[in-house]
């Protein structure tokens, strides 16, 4: 199973994955990093406390073959195509950030494409998943390596954390289970629920709806933090 995972994060060369979102990430100390239309938002985790910093972005583009470059202000942030660990998840590019001042300093770490912007590529494997599912039940991980190919990811109440995990080959499903250090990047950090229902934000919020390229209304993102 981890080999099939592994297969799906190299599928996107990085010169297509930053034409879309992409996420960078960093432990020891924590941090991610938020890649938007204008701003670069910097998350870092200190003494149990988050500091959240905006850079404003002035130029980005590629540097050379193997490698993009953001520069917003203070900041740097490079992405290559070489593959990362953080010693408990693989993922598919390295990231590393520099902030200038009177203490230059660089956080390095990996990066990946957030699964949820290929979520309609996705969906006919999701269904096939969903079959035999109670309704409702939230897609924490979806990947299509073809139409009738991919990998679905439930939550479990295994001790470990992990993962409900149905692989689609040819159309079938199985169903195994995928220990939390298995999983691919960003997985739980997106959560899809398919419709057709109603908006299961339920009285805390209004969930964010998923349409197809008709308009149609095909599932709703729910909040990872919850109410």
């Amino acid at each position: 199973m981890l080999s099939f995972v592994l297969a799906l994060a190299a599928v996107v060369p990085l010169q297509d994955a930053v034409k879309g979102e992409i996420a960078a990430v960093g432990a020891d100390p924590s941090w991610k990093l938020q890649i938007g239309a204008d701003t670069l938002t910097l998350t870092e985790s200190i003494d149990d406390d988050e500091k959240i910093e905006d850079f404003k972005l002035v130029s980005s583009g590629a540097s050379g073959a193997e490698a993009y470059v953001w520069q917003a202000g203070a900041l740097t942030l490079t992405i290559s195509a070489a593959a990362c660990s953080d010693g408990t998840t693989a993922y598919p590019y390295t990231s590393a950030v520099k902030i200038a001042g009177k203490t230059p300093r660089t956080l390095k770490g990996c990066a990946y494409r957030p699964w949820g912007q290929d979520v309609l590529t996705a969906l006919p494997v999701i269904d096939v998943c969903l079959k035999g599912e109670d309704s409702g039940t939230a897609v924490l991980y979806a990947a299509a390596a073809a139409p009738d190919a991919g990998l679905v990811l439930f939550g479990t109440d295994s001790e470990d954390g992990g993962f409900k995990a149905c692989e689609v080959a040819g159309g079938k499903a199985s169903v195994t289970h995928m220990p939390f250090t298995d999983a691919p990047p960003g997985a739980s950090a997106e959560i899809f629920i398919r419709g057709p229902g109603e908006n299961p934000g339920g009285e805390c919020y209004e969930a964010p709806e998923v349409k197809d390229a008709g308009g149609k209304v095909v599932g709703w993102w729910l909040d990872p933090e919850g109410c």
